[in-house]
């Protein structure tokens, strides 16, 4: 199966966490991507530099049982490998523009 990607969802997301027990907190920016292949399933990237394929159950595209086949029968790192997809946020603006889809969140 010849794999392209057709869609991408890019979402930026800024979370306060505590860096120590007086209570100071500092901003720690993520991301995760929907990448939609062949406008039938996803696979998925987040800041942990994983790709994953979820099941239907979790997420799909357009096509719940090309999804879930994909899940059963794929690997998501072999997918992305074969379409040159970096592991980073950076990478799918850059290489694939996308898009942030809450811009208001992203790091500056």
């Amino acid at each position: 199966m010849k794999f392209e990607i057709t869609d991408i969802q890019l979402f930026d997301y800024c979370d306060y966490e505590q860096i120590n027990d007086e209570g100071d907190c500092e901003k720690k920016y993520s991301f995760s991507a929907n990448i939609a292949i062949n406008n039938t399933f996803m696979i998925q990237l987040g800041t942990d530099g994983e790709f994953s394929i979820p099941t239907s159950e979790e997420a799909r595209w357009n096509d719940a049982r090309m999804q879930d086949l994909m899940f059963e029968e794929q690997d998501a790192d072999d997918i992305a490998g074969s379409l040159n997809v970096g592991k980073t946020r950076d990478s799918l603006i850059d290489d694939f523009g996308a898009e942030i889809m809450f811009p208001e969140n992203a790091p500056n």
